[in-house]
């Protein structure tokens, strides 16, 4: 899309009062609207259905968000807490009060648990109604509907975080001292591994797509049916040897992944596409009271709604925070979008999309984002020297503040 020089309204009187009506920041995070980004609640490493239930640990609770409304499941502090893609079945890890070690299943409204083959280390994962995890390099399984633990479907597993969809796992292993992605068919045990020419580690399946990453930090995408494999590297924003990203989920051919960069204007949370190739900037990531680059722990739906940790503290990964979500549809498919640039001369500032805020805090930007009314003010002024306005179109917009 090709840039073109913004107007800037000449109407200053009129947006000053519109500015009055902007929202705090606190306010624009719980706004209803799907196409805003909003808090939900407080916790930690949330998980969401392919219908949109929205679950995190908080405490002894697990908290279900479906429709604006919030319940809670009281357990024995749960840790890894995942949903079925049909929003029926939750499980989580847990330690009893005994110290045992154990799966929780939450189905109809009852608690049930594992605790066969389950240790500290188990990171359950669900897909359906059967449950995959791991004790050492073994692979474990169990069947919801049967109520049934099966037998041991690997044992070269070398990483706890595994995931499944349908009937594969995808697990990682060494080969002659290489990191590498297997898929385990449960069916029939049968093994087909990733060709990459390095190391991958820490695979997520959906369907026909499985997204890793590699030891630099770039996110590769395999095509199952195809048997191809594409990095990400070229289409991340401002990438370097510095870029890191700490987590990553894919739903429907889109990738929502958190990148850590050292430039505040650039580590946020961003959506990849696979179908089209464009990314979009879901909200960019807090700065740390210690100066810590954030983390944020994040998944995404099948219809397209992301989830996402802000986390006070790289250190300190499994802190409670606040848990936000976003729709993403209006960045693709026949959303309108254009490329929005915006510099800065010297200093910080805010930007306002249709009256809410979407960007907090940047010198620049340069990104793919929604058609609408924006308005630029300095950086945390609630009556502004001065404020710009503009309107982005498909034929997007440049300029400097």
């Amino acid at each position: 899309m090709q840039k073109k020089q913004n107007l800037f309204s000449a109407a200053i009187v009129i947006a000053m009062v519109a500015l009055l009506l902007l929202p705090s920041l606190g306010a624009a995070t719980t706004v209803a609207s799907d196409d805003t980004t909003r808090k939900i609640g407080t916790g930690h490493s949330p998980s969401v259905s392919a219908n949109d239930i929205i679950v995190y640990p908080y405490g002894n609770l697990i908290h279900l968000y479906a429709g604006g409304k919030d319940s809670t499941i009281k357990v024995q502090n749960p840790s890894s807490v995942t949903i079925n893609e049909a929003g029926e079945i939750i499980v989580w890890k847990e330690v009893s009060t005994k110290g045992v070690s154990r799966i929780g299943i939450f189905q109809k409204g009852k608690v049930t648990y594992i605790a066969n083959n389950v240790d500290t280390t188990s990171i359950p994962a669900i897909s359906g109604k059967r449950v995959v995890w791991t004790t050492g390099n073994a692979i474990h399984s169990y069947d919801v509907a049967s109520g049934k633990q099966g037998a041991d479907l690997a044992s070269d597993c070398i990483n706890p975080r595994i995931d499944i969809s349908g009937d594969l796992i995808a697990y990682e292993y060494l080969d002659g001292g290489v990191h590498k992605i297997a898929l385990l068919n449960v069916i029939n045990s049968q093994k087909t591994t990733i060709t990459f020419a390095g190391d991958l580690m820490d695979a997520k399946i959906d369907d026909d797509q499985v997204v890793s990453v590699d030891f630099n930090g770039n996110l590769e995408i395999f095509d199952i049916d195809s048997n191809t494999i594409k990095s990400i590297t070229a289409i991340t924003p401002g990438h370097s040897d510095e870029n890191e990203i700490k987590s990553y989920d894919i739903k429907n051919k889109k990738i929502i992944y958190d990148l850590s960069v050292a430039d505040p204007s650039l580590a946020g949370v961003y959506v990849y596409d696979t179908a089209s190739g464009e990314t979009a900037l879901l909200s960019l990531t807090f700065q740390s009271p210690t100066g810590e680059k954030t983390a944020a722990a994040v998944t995404i739906s099948e219809t397209g709604k992301a989830v996402w940790q802000y986390i006070p503290d790289s250190m300190y990964p499994s802190v409670n925070s606040g848990i936000y979500c976003r729709d993403t549809t209006q960045f693709f498919g026949d959303a309108e979008t254009g490329r929005l640039s915006i510099s800065s001369d010297g200093g910080q500032f805010d930007v306002y999309l249709d009256g809410e805020l979407y960007l907090k805090g940047i010198s620049s930007v340069e990104m793919s984002a929604p058609c609408g009314a924006y308005t630029v003010i300095p950086y945390g002024e609630e009556v502004p020297s001065s404020v710009r306005s503009f309107v982005l179109t498909e034929a997007g917009v440049s300029t400097t503040v």
